[in-house]
């Protein structure tokens, strides 16, 4: 067989079963879905202080004295207040933090999609998929930060550290024993 030949026929990227694919995206969906619905009835989707400034960060490129570009100028790159911000302008999503849930969930679903078709291509193995996928799906720091309005999924890869409660002194009592469970299961409880 030529290199040519050999380079082509190992060039085509893999795909699973279309069946599998198809649960997969369903699996994702009711797993993001079902995150952000538990955290905001429960009253958890401002419970921490950036999730809660990315918010008023995005609201202020509309609402504010001297609207525009020009009210980013914050620590955070300008992407997810520019993404939110159509979504701050509604004040029911802006006061409970949902316009930046629906984003982070959204980023949630993406990055489960691609690290199962990351776990896909490299072993081309739909096992392997499925267990990378059950790990992320399942990660405890991952689902408590998927809902929040807190720059979306990959910021919790890049400081895990970061994840605290600002209060758990505000909110319903179940609410809080939620919230507790979650950053101890996190393992990220530096200081409550």
């Amino acid at each position: 067989m030529s290199e040519d030949a050999l380079v082509a026929a190992n060039s085509t990227t893999p795909r699973p079963p279309p069946k599998a694919e198809l649960a997969v995206v369903v699996a994702i969906l009711l797993v993001g879905s079902a995150s952000l619905a538990l955290f905001y009835f429960r009253g958890l989707s401002n419970l921490y202080g950036d999730g809660i400034a990315h918010m008023e960060g995005a609201r202020r490129l509309f609402d504010s004295l001297t609207p525009g570009y020009s009210e980013i100028g914050s620590v955070w790159l300008p992407l997810y207040h520019l993404i939110v911000a159509p979504l701050a302008i509604s004040d029911f999503l802006w006061r409970t933090g949902l316009g930046g849930g629906l984003v982070s969930t959204a980023a949630f679903i993406l990055a489960a999609w691609v690290v199962f078709r990351l776990g896909y291509e490299m072993n081309r193995s739909l096992a392997a998929a499925i267990v990378a996928l059950a790990g992320f799906l399942l990660c405890p720091n991952m689902l408590s930060r998927e809902h929040t309005a807190d720059r979306a999924t990959g910021d919790s890869l890049d400081r895990p550290g970061n994840l605290r409660p600002r209060s758990l002194s505000a909110g319903r009592p179940d609410a809080r024993a939620g919230a507790g469970s979650a950053f101890r299961l996190s393992g990220n409880i530096d200081s409550v």
